[in-house]
Parts: structure tokens; C-alpha cells; sequence
């Protein structure tokens, strides 16, 4: 094909696919040429496209005036839709110094419409974009770039990619990689290990002030770092201390940066003096098995932690025939968070776990184990604003034996001294195992009135103790779950959910789980009464002899959506005195939707006073099925007057109290299937009158229904089976269809 009727093809078929399909996006002309935008107008703009001299040029017309005219010959493409950039390669770097190199680029396509910025991104992890370090480049068109990175830190690797972004998103180059030079004679590159003192002079002596890698205190000869003589600056790795008899840190005042992780993994520091001038901590801050701490006085000065603060106690105590008596204890001394009082932020994860083991084989023998047991409150973080990961407390202690005794986190008794946190990015995850002995004296949330966002879950496990919300007073939304899981005999002196006052939206699950004898203060979800959507589903599942005084939902007066299931059930078989104060839905008057099913498992004097369905008198829509099942004090379906759609299927089976379907009378489709069984006074089907989409309908064993009438519209417009068994009377769908829907 010639230049020329591959242009005039081209054009016709685009202005063609335009006018059929009518894309949005894609109402200007692109014209292109050696890979750069000559022309871009909106096709509304333009009046008419010529072609003249023997079809050699093309004319674009404006208003009666050419705003664009061109060679065909010249032209690489006409294109209406839009389109990434082409980024050939990111170039090998060059010209690499202490804290600099120079990169290159090349485009050969700038996209459709134009890119509107170019550049580098680089880090010093793989795989790096735009949301990490950006440099970016001015100019426009195709062809190479190249721009000096600076302000990078010497002895370290880092990534590049070049960039280009348009309104379609990001196109990137392939990923080269780098090692700035070594600063040396200042700087000691590469790991190392520090296990005597000759070590510890010959570094001195050598004048370096920066390690290019990890440094690592190990064996069982070093007890102080100060023949260092606080020449260290800085290490761009990890600072690890493994030395069981190492008791200061003098030596290190010099130290202002750890690019990397600082870990307290093993020794005999009672505090961080020696640490005083440490500013930031770009890693991890590690601290485990250490029975000599007793605050982190020493990083005054310390103002953020890149990574995760994790403190892990274990303590294990094991008492037989060759050790009659053990105690044994692991940050048992540790009481607060004093001398951390400039830390403003954490990075990653807040992560304390206490885990405390006795365990006694024999007779006449005694283990005992603490662990986190003198930690009485969050003190010394009072400018801790924000984590950008989870805040977790966990605490176990497990006694196994005559003579066993375990302890863990059992002084805690409130989160004072977070005062400032305000957000948190993660979950806030509060988890006890035997709780007798575990965060057994933490009650509340006290002492975090200040934050207000948690980005993940609100998850409360195993803590026995809780008996009140207060605390999270001005927690605006949670972004997963709210998750309250408990075993048997718990949470029996929460009575509400009050200081929960200013939620308003959770963004997964609200999920209520309990064993047997739980949870029988709570009367009803006070403390709720700013709730106003629910992302996913609303779950509530006990075991025997559990919420025996909650009567109602109120509480939930502004909850107006709940995007997954709306579930009721007992995870005990037989169920047994749970839920039995409860008659309505009393509370839920402003609840519209249910995008998911709506079910509800009655069992043996479970949910034994529910009679209606009064309080959902609002609830419009349910998107999945509608499940009823063994309620048998449940008598009408008054309360679902609105009720208009069910995108699933209606099931419902044992409710010996229902003689109709009045209440249901503005329902009009149900998506699948409606399944009727076992309803032993139900004579009629009055209420589904008005059913006109539907797709198969089951009715079995309803020995008083005589009367089918109700649904011949629905009869009349379903597209599947028709099927009746066991009732008084049992049409086909041919009678149903011929008059002869009634005996």
C-alpha cells in the first residue's frame, strides 16, 4: 500500500471506529512524525481534512483556515486513542563517585497524549517507582536523556529506572544498578565484627568514622564498646549486639545514624547510655533476650525508626528430676518506655510479644517464668505520633504442671504515654492466651484518646479483661476489621461499646466470636450510635450460655449500610441459652442495604424471644441470599415492609410460628430461588403477592398450605422449576397457571 492510501486509510478507519463506538477517551487526533506529536486537536475542533496535490499533502481546517499542513510522506501515524510512552532503556551509570552518579535514559515514543514529565526513580531496594526517590529531567520529544543523581550515600547499591508519565500512567525502563565509591580513609567498607578489645583499638586507631556495611558485638569477652573512643558517626548497615557480658555502650556517643537495623539480641545493658546522640534508626530496632534492661534512657536524641520496634520477651522455666526449682525471667526488669521521648514516628510495626513457660514434670518441683512482667505503661513515648504498620500485644503464659507458675505482661494497665498517636497504618492487635496471667490488670484503651485512624483491623483476642472501648474516643474509621475473638468464660464485664463514639465506618468485617459463658453484661451497642457502613459483613457467632442480655441493636441507629453478609449464628451444637433476651432488630431503623446474604441460625432456646423482624423497617435491598432457619418463636415478617429485592435466594425452613408472608409486600424480585420448607402452620403465601422475577421456587412440607395463589405472577414469570411436596395441597405448575392455585 502507498504512503498515501495507508494516511487516507488510516483516517477513515479511525474517524469509523470513533463514530461506532463512541470511546470517550478518544475525541483527538494524534499525528505523528519520526515519533514526536506534530499536530493534537480535539476532533471537535476541526472543520474538515483535505488531501491535495495528487494526494501528497494533508490540510486540516480550522474556522476556514488550515491550522496544519504536511508532506504525507513525512507522516509516521495518525492515531485517536491514547497510549503509554516507549521507554527504550535505562544506560548504565557512569561517572560514580562518593554520593553521585550520572544515569541515561531513552524514549522513542512519547505516548498519546505527550508525556508530562520524565526523569529517574531509584532506591536502594529492586524495583523501584515513582513513590521512591524521583529525579526528575525537563524536555520533551524522543531521544536520550541523562541527569546526575546526588545526595546519595557512599558504599551503597542502589536501583534506577527511567520514567515517563502521561495521563494513560507510568512507563518505565529497565532496572540498572550502581555501588557508590568508598569514603575511605574515613570509612571502614564493608561488615564488621568487633569480639575484643584489639579489635575495637586497631578500628579506633585507624580513624574511621563510618562503616559502609554491618557492624556486629559478639562473644564473651567485651563488656564496654569505649575504646572506641566515640570516633563512629554513622553505619550504613546494621548494628548488632550479641555479647552476653556487654553492659555499656560507652564508646558510641559519636554514633548519630544507623542506616540499618539496631539489634539488642543478646547482653547485659541496663539502658542505652552511650546512644545519646543517635538520631535516626533506618531499620529495625530489635530488642529481645535481655534481663538487665530497665528503660531505653540513652536515645534522648533518637527521633525515628524506619522499620519495625520489636520487643520480644521468652521465658521458659522447666523443673523434673535433675532441676527440682527453676525461675526464670527475660526483660523482667524493663518497667517503661523513659528516654524515648523525642521519637516521633515508627515505620513499620509496633510489636511487643511476651511469652512466658512453666512447665513441671514430677512431684514436689517448682517452675517459674516472667516475662514483660514489670511493664506498667507506655511512659517516654509521648511524642510517638504515628506507626506505619501494625501495633501488636500479644502476651502468653502457659503453666503445665503442679507447681507451674507463668506470668506475662501482667502490670500492664493501660496504653498511657501514647497520648499523641494519631494513626496507625496497620492493625491494632491486643491478644492474651490464659489471660489470669496475661495482660490480666489491662482493662481499657486508655491513654490512646488521640488517634484517630487504624488502616487495617481492630482486632481483640483472648483479653479477659476488657471491659471498656474508652480510649479509642476519637477513632474515626477502621479500615479492616473489627474483630472481638474469645474463647469460653470472657469479656463478661463489657457491658457496651461505649467509647467508640466517633466511628464511623469500618472497612471490612465487624465480627463478634465467642465460646461458651461470654459476653452476658453487653445489653446492647451503645457506644456505636456514629457507625454509619459496615464494608463487609456484619458477624455474630456464640457458643452455650453466651450474650444472654443483649435485647436489641441499639446503638446502631446510623448504620445505614453493610456491604457483605449480615449473619447471626451459634457455633455450638446444641446451641443453649444464648442470645435469648434478644426480640427484634430493634436499632437498625436507618439500615438501607445488605449487599451480601442475610442470615439468621436459630437452634434449642437460641435466639429463643425473637418474634419479627421490627427495626430493619428501612432495609431496601439484599444482595445475596435471605436465610432463616430453626427461629421458633419467630411469628411475622412485620419489620421487612420496604423490603423490595433479594439478589440471591429466599430460604427459609423450621419456623412453626409463621402462618403467612405478610410484611413482605413491596418485594418484587428474588434473583435465584425461593425455598419454603417445613413451616407447619403456614396456610398461605400472602405477602409475595407482588414477586414478578424470580427463577425457580421450592415448597416442601408445609402440611396446613392450601392456599398458592399469591404467586401465580411469580409462576407466570419464572424461567426455572416449578416444585411442591408435602403440603395440604401440592399444584403443578400447569394448575397453578389454569386457576386452580387453591383446594
Amino acid at each position: 500500500m502507498k504512503a498515501t492510501h495507508k494516511i487516507i486509510f488510516l483516517l477513515i478507519l479511525s474517524f469509523l471506529l470513533l463514530g461506532l463506538n463512541g470511546y470517550s477517551q478518544q475525541d483527538t487526533i494524534y499525528i505523528y512524525d519520526q515519533g514526536n506529536v506534530r499536530f493534537k486537536k480535539s476532533v471537535d475542533d476541526i472543520d474538515s481534512i483535505k488531501f491535495l496535490y495528487n494526494n501528497k499533502y494533508i490540510h486540516i481546517y480550522a474556522s476556514n483556515t488550515i491550522i496544519f499542513e504536511r508532506i504525507i510522506s513525512a507522516i509516521d501515524s495518525i492515531l485517536f486513542h491514547k497510549h503509554l510512552p516507549t521507554m527504550v532503556s535505562t544506560q548504565n551509570a557512569s561517572n560514580i563517585t562518593l554520593e553521585s552518579a550520572t544515569v541515561g535514559g531513552n524514549i522513542t515514543f512519547v505516548g498519546i497524549p505527550e508525556y508530562t514529565e520524565k526523569g529517574f526513580c531509584y532506591s536502594t531496594k529492586s524495583n523501584p517507582t515513582i513513590n521512591d526517590k524521583r529525579l526528575v529531567v525537563a524536555g520533551s520529544g524522543t531521544g536520550q536523556f541523562t541527569a546526575n543523581i546526588s545526595g546519595l550515600t557512599p558504599y551503597t547499591t542502589y536501583y534506577v529506572r527511567a520514567y515517563a508519565i502521561n495521563e494513560v500512567g507510568t512507563a518505565y525502563g529497565n532496572e540498572i544498578s550502581f555501588r557508590t565509591l568508598c569514603d575511605s580513609p574515613f570509612a571502614y567498607c564493608g561488615n564488621i565484627t568487633f569480639s575484643t578489645e584489639s579489635q575495637l583499638l586497631v578500628f579506633k586507631n585507624a580513624g574511621y568514622k563510618y562503616v559502609r556495611g554491618n557492624v556486629t558485638v559478639t562473644g564473651d569477652i567485651l563488656q564496654t564498646l569505649t575504646l572506641l573512643d566515640n570516633q563512629l558517626k554513622e553505619i550504613s548497615g546494621n548494628l548488632t549486639l550479641d555479647a552476653y557480658y556487654l553492659t555499656s555502650l560507652d564508646g558510641l556517643y559519636g554514633l548519630e545514624k544507623i542506616s540499618g537495623s539496631f539489634i539488642l539480641k543478646k547482653g547485659s545493658i541496663a539502658i542505652f547510655e552511650g546512644c545519646n546522640n543517635l538520631q535516626s534508626i533506618g531499620g529495625n530496632f530489635e530488642i529481645n533476650t535481655n534481663n538487665s534492661l530497665t528503660s531505653f534512657s540513652g536515645l534522648n536524641n533518637l527521633q525515628s525508626i524506619g522499620g519495625n520496634f520489636q520487643i520480644t520477651a521468652t521465658a521458659t522455666a522447666t523443673a523434673n528430676n535433675y532441676i527440682s526449682s527453676v525461675i526464670s525471667h527475660d526483660l523482667d526488669a524493663l518497667t517503661s518506655f523513659a528516654g524515648l521521648n523525642k521519637l516521633q514516628s515508627i515505620g513499620g510495626n509496633f510489636q511487643i510479644t511476651a511469652t512466658a513457660t512453666a512447665t513441671v514434670s514430677g512431684s514436689g518441683y517448682l517452675a517459674t517464668s516472667y516475662a514483660l512482667n514489670s511493664l506498667t505503661s507506655f511512659s517516654g513515648l509521648n511524642n510517638l505520633q504515628s506507626i506505619g504498620g501494625n501495633f501488636q500485644i500479644s502476651a502468653t503464659a502457659t503453666a503445665l504442671g503442679s507447681g507451674s507458675s507463668a506470668t506475662a505482661l501482667n502490670s500492664l494497665t493501660s496504653f498511657a504515654g501514647l497520648e499523641n498517636l494519631n494513626s496507625i497504618g496497620g492493625n491494632l492487635s491486643i491478644s492474651a492466651t490464659n489471660s489470669i496471667s496475661a495482660l490480666n490488670t489491662l482493662t481499657s484503651f486508655a491513654g490512646l484518646e488521640n488517634l484517630h485512624f487504624i488502616g487495617g483491623n481492630l482486632e481483640v483476642s483472648g483479653w479477659k479483661s476488657l471491659n471498656t472501648f474508652s480510649g479509642l474516643n476519637n477513632l474515626q474509621s477502621i479500615g479492616g476489621n473489627f474483630e472481638i475473638n474469645f474463647g469460653n468464660n470472657s469479656l463478661n464485664a463489657l457491658t457496651s461499646f461505649s467509647g467508640l463514639n466517633n466511628l464511623q465506618s469500618i472497612g471490612g468485617n465487624f465480627e463478634i466470636n465467642f465460646g461458651n459463658n461470654s459476653l452476658n453484661a453487653l445489653t446492647s451497642f451503645s457506644g456505636l450510635n456514629n457507625l454509619q457502613s459496615i464494608g463487609e459483613n456484619f458477624e455474630i457467632s456464640v457458643g452455650k450460655n453466651s450474650l444472654k442480655a443483649l435485647a436489641s441493636f441499639a446503638g446502631l441507629n446510623n448504620l445505614q449500610s453493610i456491604g457483605g453478609n449480615f449473619d447471626i449464628n451459634t457455633n455450638s451444637y446444641p446451641p443453649h441459652y444464648s442470645l435469648n433476651l434478644l426480640t427484634s432488630f430493634s436499632g437498625l431503623e436507618n439500615l438501607k442495604s445488605i449487599g451480601g446474604n442475610f442470615e439468621i441460625n436459630g437452634g434449642t432456646l437460641f435466639l429463643s424471644a425473637l418474634t419479627s423482624f421490627s427495626g430493619l423497617n428501612n432495609l431496601q435491598s439484599i444482595g445475596g441470599n435471605f436465610e432463616i432457619r430453626d427461629c421458633e418463636s419467630l411469628n411475622t415478617f412485620s419489620g421487612l415492609n420496604n423490603l423490595q429485592s433479594i439478589g440471591g435466594n429466599f430460604e427459609i425452613s423450621k419456623l412453626s410460628l409463621i402462618t403467612s408472608f405478610s410484611g413482605l409486600e413491596l418485594m418484587t424480585s428474588i434473583g435465584e430461588s425461593l425455598n419454603i420448607k417445613s413451616l407447619s402452620l403456614l396456610t398461605s403465601l400472602i405477602g409475595l403477592n407482588n414477586i414478578n422475577s424470580i427463577h425457580e421456587i421450592s415448597i416442601t412440607y408445609c402440611s396446613t398450605l392450601y392456599n398458592f395463589c399469591p404467586l401465580v405472577p411469580a409462576v407466570t414469570n419464572m424461567t426455572g422449576t416449578w416444585y411442591v411436596n408435602g403440603c395440604q395441597y401440592n399444584p403443578t405448575k400447569y394448575q397453578m397457571l389454569n386457576g386452580q392455585c387453591s383446594q
